[in-house]
């Protein structure tokens, strides 16, 4: 390898490396956007053109086109027409071409809202299947179970309860609580069969009077402790 300042470009130059297709591709988009136009314009001409007999090409127009052409000659003003007389008239060639698009815009919407509509009646049928069967609901609960009395029964009474009230009396259970479970007759039957004596279950006059100002007593404590407290 040669070393210099003024040597000819070795054979592995930079110069000399093919370019990219990426960048070849952008430096010729130009000629490639010409081509690909002048390509078009070509089959659009071929399309509209006919070969006839002596091998001459004649250009015609779909009738499309030339029904297009003859409506713009027709929607020009003509010489000495009035701008009231123009609006006039192109406001008549087109009341036609109006109508029918409002007519197929009416048609279009009332179908979507039909099929909104149609989308929408599953849900409003179960809604009220579902309504239905909330409204049968009450009428099955047997009435026995509504008119069941409850275990604790509320007294009614004009006395206002306060919070810091003394009761007086001890609750009477006139039934046994839920759960409870009285004896069987097997079990009175065993309970009859053994020996019991005579005092057994009985109280006498001194143990019933001790009881008694026992209870008072507890009474009177029990008040004069509400009361200091309600005092205080």
């Amino acid at each position: 390898m040669r070393n210099g300042s003024n040597l000819a470009p070795a054979s592995n130059a930079l110069s000399k490396e093919p370019i990219p297709k990426s960048v070849a591709r952008v430096l010729n988009a130009s000629q490639t956007q010409q081509e690909w136009r002048s390509k078009k314009r070509k089959l659009e001409t071929e399309g509209f053109s006919k070969v006839d007999g002596d091998g001459t090409r004649s250009q015609k127009r779909p009738k499309a086109t030339q029904h297009e052409e003859e409506g713009a000659g027709k929607m020009k003003i003509q010489p000495g027409e009035s701008l009231g007389h123009f609006n006039r008239r192109v406001e008549d060639s087109l009341r036609g071409t109006v109508k029918v698009a409002l007519h197929a815009s009416a048609a279009h919407a009332r179908k979507a809202k039909k099929e909104t509509e149609e989308l929408k009646q599953p849900t409003k049928s179960k809604l009220q299947k579902s309504s239905e069967v909330n409204d049968s609901d009450p009428d099955s609960v047997p009435q026995a179970s509504r008119t069941r009395p409850t275990e604790y029964t509320s007294s009614s009474t004009s006395a206002p309860r306060r919070l810091n009230d003394i009761v007086q009396a001890p609750p009477e259970l006139k039934k046994l609580p839920r759960g409870a479970k009285t004896k069987d007759n097997a079990a009175v039957k065993m309970d009859a069969g053994k020996s019991h004596s005579l005092r057994d279950g009985v109280l006498s006059m001194a143990q019933k009077a001790m009881l008694e100002e026992e209870r008072e007593r507890a009474v009177r404590l029990y008040r004069e402790m509400k009361k200091r407290d309600t005092g205080s």
